[in-house]
């Protein structure tokens, strides 16, 4: 079921589609930081709520087949 959910998703590498957002962040506060700017972590984020791995790839693969 995983290698259907892949292989529907699959399409060719652009790697100029591709930035690397971490960096780029991480960049950000740096420069915050030299302003003196003080810089708050985020809050954690919420964990999801799925319960059952089979259905998740299953609604997955239906919402990339209506794509």
């Amino acid at each position: 079921m995983a290698a259907t959910l892949v292989d529907s998703m699959t399409t060719g590498f652009k790697p100029e589609e591709y930035h690397d957002e971490y960096i780029l962040a991480l960049l950000k506060i740096v420069e915050a930081r030299l302003k003196g700017v003080e810089v708050k972590a985020p809050e954690s984020l919420q964990e999801s709520e799925i319960e059952d791995l089979t259905e998740a790839l299953k609604a997955s693969i239906a919402a990339v087949g209506k794509k």
